[in-house]
């Protein structure tokens, strides 16, 4: 995944939370790679996500819900594991109307 700088000075990442969800809604979690360096204005970082899934694991209609992590109800900092996340999108096919 692709993240973009919009702001005019140097901003770190926030850390973020991912899950994977299938067609029947079956959700499996996701490890988020972590950018440690601030990026650039107008800069771009690339970030993983992965996860293990069953073997044979059907990739139609899967979509990838993801957010800023959220630890004791703040943003989550450091090394401090989130208990939930907010602003989620969720990224996947979109009908043409």
């Amino acid at each position: 995944m692709e993240v973009s700088n919009l702001e005019k000075r140097f901003t770190g990442v926030s850390k973020l939370v991912a899950n994977f969800k299938t067609s029947d809604g079956t959700v499996y979690p996701a490890t988020v790679s972590e950018i440690k360096n601030k990026v650039s204005p107008g800069g771009r970082a690339l970030l993983m996500l992965s996860s293990t899934v069953p073997k044979g694991f059907p990739t139609s209609g899967l979509h990838v819900m993801i957010g800023e992590a959220v630890t004791e109800d703040k943003y989550t900092d450091g090394d401090k594991k989130p208990d939930a996340y907010v602003n989620a999108v969720r990224s996947g096919r979109r009908r043409k109307t």
